[in-house]
């Protein structure tokens, strides 16, 4: 039975944070738990496009687009990085989670 496997690999959330997150508006709701939930780099960053994370928790793209906004004012998530078109976010103060560092790796270029 592989779902009981995940419920014990899942990370440990505060009670407190999880009562906060339970009065959130349910797309809300969904994205802050997504992000509680998944794995993230050392630094916290969660490494999956909002088409990717969108489609995971079964909300349309537009939707995630808007609601990631509000979710990010609320201090639930936090910026990590951008590269090229896509942002990646860690989570935020109202998470539990403390402001750390974001490494972003220089690209080198190809000598001519």
């Amino acid at each position: 039975m592989s779902h009981s496997r995940e419920l014990f690999d899942a990370p440990s959330v505060a009670p407190e944070i999880l009562r906060k997150v339970m009065i959130l508006p349910a797309p809300e709701m969904k994205i802050v738990l997504h992000f509680l939930s998944t794995k993230k780099t050392s630094d916290g960053t969660v490494l999956q496009s909002g088409q990717a994370i969108a489609g995971e928790i079964g909300m349309n793209r537009s939707l995630y687009a808007r609601k990631i906004k509000d979710v990010l004012e609320a201090g639930w998530v936090a910026f990590a990085s951008r590269e090229q078109n896509i942002t990646y976010y860690r989570l935020g103060p109202e998470a539990g989670e403390t402001e750390t560092a974001t490494v972003i790796p220089f690209r080198s270029r190809a000598a001519s």
